[in-house]
């Protein structure tokens, strides 16, 4: 990290990091909501016809701005599935992550991890990790148990994480369960588990990442591109989704952390000019001119109080304008 990266990192330490509220799990299976916060016009068309291993449903990817804290029915991700019938979706959103913990999660990165004994062993048992690079299912956001499917050294079975003393967690252990017993596997250290796509990687992807880490521009974008190219088949549909500044005196027009996370927005709507959804613009712009601290707000280039549930998180109303732009997306593209 460079001398200014540092300086935004030590300003951003009490703002980006605002994204790790909420607690709870997100949940990593399907679901499929109606919501009356946004009912669907009987002349909603049908998807069109996608090519063969691409989906119509829809997988949201983040961290808890996805998870939709400050929602009372489940973040943008279920108001866009009732804006589209009741599309069929998995909100994937965990409160707290950094770009590249999201991406591992996904499946889109590897983790390096250590076992203890350097070997697989023969049961089906818990081994316990002794270091593990990325750890992709933790969050200061809570203490909640979390499991991601995957492989390790050629032995299929699960990443698995307990956590305890918070949020945010004082101890937390992770473990490697294969899926059945079988021979003893030598793992050396620093070996690879990669997590399971799960499907997801055929789904459209809606992707919100970066609001806990954007003071390392760099590494979101790179983790962006990894999740880019997870996806399948090739020219798969996916959406990049603008970070949105909150109520924090560095983040406001001006401000030193503001032009940071311009900059990276400046630099995701370049790397992905068809793809990327500016929410940002669209929340702040929707401020009522009748409240005086949305005017406030609106003249700190943030999303207007009116429509947030805390400094960051929005409420269902600031949701629900997330959602109208997801969909705005996928009809100009017919998804």
């Amino acid at each position: 990290m460079n001398r200014i990266q540092a300086r935004l990192a030590a300003l951003a330490a009490t703002s980006l990091l605002a994204a790790c509220g909420g607690g709870g799990d997100s949940s990593s299976g399907v679901q499929s909501t109606s919501t009356a916060t946004a009912p669907t016009p009987a002349s909603e068309p049908a998807p069109a016809a996608t090519p063969a291993g691409s989906s119509p449903n829809i997988v949201a990817i983040g961290d808890s701005l996805t998870q939709g804290v400050g929602s009372d029915i489940g973040g943008y991700p279920a108001i866009l599935s009732g804006m589209l019938n009741n599309r069929t979706f998995a909100n994937l959103g965990i409160g707290g992550q950094t770009s590249t913990q999201i991406a591992a999660r996904v499946g889109a990165l590897p983790s390096t991890v250590t076992v203890d004994g350097d070997a697989v062993p023969a049961g089906n048992t818990a081994v316990h990790l002794s270091s593990v690079s990325i750890d992709m299912l933790s969050t200061p956001a809570d203490d909640v148990a979390r499991s991601k499917p995957g492989t390790l050294c050629s032995v299929h079975g699960a990443l698995q994480r307990t956590a305890d003393g918070g949020p945010p967690s004082t101890t937390e252990t992770y473990t490697f369960v294969r899926d059945s017993a079988g021979s003893a596997v030598p793992c050396a250290a620093g070996s690879a588990f990669l997590g399971d796509s799960e499907g997801y990687d055929t789904w459209t992807a809606i992707i919100w990442v970066g609001r806990n880490n954007g003071y390392d521009a760099q590494t979101v974008l790179a983790d962006v591109k990894s999740i880019v190219q997870w996806l399948k088949p090739a020219g798969a549909h996916f959406a990049v989704l603008s970070i949105i500044k909150g109520d924090f005196t560095g983040e406001y027009a001006g401000g030193e952390v503001a032009k940071y996370l311009d900059d990276l927005n400046a630099s995701l709507k370049a790397a992905y000019p068809d793809n990327f959804i500016d929410v940002e613009s669209a929340l702040v712009n929707a401020y009522n001119p009748s409240l005086p601290q949305d005017v406030i707000d609106h003249s700190h280039d943030i999303p207007p109080s009116s429509l947030r549930s805390d400094a960051i998180h929005l409420n269902d109303a600031g949701y629900t304008i997330v959602a109208g732009q997801v969909k705005a997306l996928l009809a100009s593209k017919n998804w």
